[in-house]
């Protein structure tokens, strides 16, 4: 889609962790209007309606609600003309939800020329769950679009040597029925051998979305997804051979989150539990343990004497002996130290909301380069997901359900902080604690493959007993790490907004 096209009052909105579109409100521009709406800006972050349920927010009955907490948009016009510093949205702009997802443009509501705009209309509507009139539960098809060759974003048309998947969505229809696609010449221009008409088919997902055979176009011409003329049509056959001459390409069989660990989401916050829901030490605060709970827990008189100390300590001193720790262990590449200090920062104010480590973050670089995710993690989990699929014919039966995987999640040792390579996720994540995938299960060559297509790893960003010397791990050799038991347990019993535990996520993108 060109960058020119602008986004207005109403643009529908997606979610890569949400489930349905939601339609964004235009409030920081009420001057500048194009087809008669507003048109929207970088500081427009309201959602009214949701992205419905959360797939970071997982619980044993289901997804919790989606809470739209979406930070600035990025990919915008390059200067400001509105004023406030404020500006103006493209289509293929985007912007982080504090959760965790991503929200990209769906649909901009500026009306292109080519096309019928009534049309164009009909097309939203039948994009939003619900806006189907009637109760009719039919077998349909509601959506056709095309997407890149791998299947990961939407594409408005393919050129000459390029290739496409074409793909539809669907609604009441059961996974492996057959869907067949008819697209039509435009206005004469035959396809390559004189073809006026192309077939195309494929299986229902567990999303409910098929993905269709791979597109080539071999003459140089554009097929647009909005004047293909494409129809579709479905049928009740569970047959899922490959169409002859598809025994190379890749069909993808299915999609979906898969998930490992619990997390439970209070007034915003993301908070790892354990399998009954109970939060671990790390996330209490403020609650002044007295000297006899402390030995209960597996401190010795040494370390209750030394958090003793240390507590009496002021807490700016207390502070800056805890964020030159994290400084001292962050990397030349995270810009001097700023991970460590960004950290620090958001501990000692951010009142326990989630820190992100986005896609290109040195953390999330050292998860990726490291033997722990990219030789034993990765390739465990993806096995796993074929075995489970072989064997059921399916590896997530309810979408709205993830499939809790049993791979080993990685952990990165005390000991690693001195290993620059991966120096920064072992201080500041160490033992990951939980996970939400996506994956994707597709046949090629005959042969059942999984592939991981992007992950969120979660941890607890906390002081618990062993911080303080439980156990004898002989933590509380490591400066700063008792001062961070004292701040998050002591030195804010009069103003419990400061030093709040809080959940970090590293969003890996494969």
């Amino acid at each position: 889609m060109s960058s020119k096209i602008y986004v207005l009052d109403g643009a529908l909105l997606q979610c890569n962790q949400g489930f349905v579109p939601a339609k964004l409100l235009v409030t920081e521009n009420q001057k500048v209007k194009i087809q008669g709406q507003f048109k929207a800006t970088d500081m427009d972050v309201q959602v009214p309606a949701t992205f419905g349920q959360c797939k970071l927010k997982p619980t044993n009955s289901g997804y919790l609600p989606c809470i739209p907490g979406l930070q600035r948009w990025t990919k915008t016009t390059k200067t400001s003309t509105l004023g406030g510093g404020k500006k103006f949205l493209y289509a293929d702009s985007e912007c982080m939800c504090g959760t965790g997802g991503k929200v990209t443009i769906m649909q901009p509501m500026q009306i292109n020329t080519a096309g019928s705009i009534q049309e164009q209309f009909k097309e939203i509507a039948m994009t939003i769950p619900g806006a189907m009139l009637g109760n009719d539960k039919a077998p349909k098809i509601v959506e056709t679009y095309w997407m890149d060759e791998e299947g990961k974003e939407r594409i408005d048309e393919i050129t000459f040597d390029q290739k496409a998947a074409m793909f539809v969505r669907t609604e009441n229809m059961n996974v492996g029925e057959r869907v067949e696609v008819t697209v039509e010449e435009e206005e004469g221009n035959a396809f390559c051998n004189g073809e006026s008409t192309k077939v195309f088919s494929g299986t229902v997902r567990a999303d409910g979305t098929v993905a269709l055979r791979l597109v080539t176009i071999d003459t140089n011409q554009e097929v647009s997804d909005n004047n293909s003329g494409a129809t579709a049509q479905a049928s009740s056959s569970q047959n899922d051979t490959a169409v002859a001459g598809e025994t190379n390409e890749k069909e993808v069989l299915e999609t979906g989150v898969i998930n490992k660990g619990q997390r439970i989401n209070e007034n915003g916050k993301i908070i790892v539990v354990n399998s009954q829901l109970q939060r671990a030490y790390d996330w209490i605060y403020a609650d002044t343990p007295s000297n006899s709970e402390m030995k209960r827990n597996g401190m010795t008189d040494f370390d209750v004497k030394n958090v003793n100390l240390t507590k009496s300590y002021p807490t700016a001193y207390l502070k800056a002996e805890f964020k030159s720790v994290l400084w001292g262990f962050s990397d030349i590449e995270d810009g001097f130290g700023k991970n460590g200090r960004d950290l620090a920062n958001h501990f000692f104010t951010g009142q326990g909301q989630p820190f992100i480590f986005g896609p290109d973050s040195n953390p999330v670089q050292e998860v990726k380069d490291s033997d722990q995710f990219k030789s034993k993690f990765l390739p465990a989990l993806e096995q796993e997901l074929v075995d489970r699929y072989k064997s059921n014919k399916y590896v997530t039966r309810d979408v709205n359900r993830p499939y809790n995987f049993k791979t080993r999640l990685p952990y990165y040792s005390a000991l690693q902080g001195m290993n620059p390579n991966v120096n920064e996720v072992a201080t500041f994540v160490g033992g990951i604690q939980g996970c939400l995938a996506n994956y994707e299960i597709y046949k090629q060559d005959g042969e059942i493959q999984a592939t991981i297509t992007n992950l969120s790893f979660f941890d607890t960003f906390g002081a618990g007993w062993e911080d303080g010397g439980a156990d004898g791990t002989m933590k509380q050799w490591i400066p700063g790490l008792v001062a961070m038991f004292c701040l998050q347990h002591f030195k804010n019993v009069g103003d419990k907004t400061k030093f709040q535990p809080f959940a970090i996520m590293l969003n890996i993108e494969l």
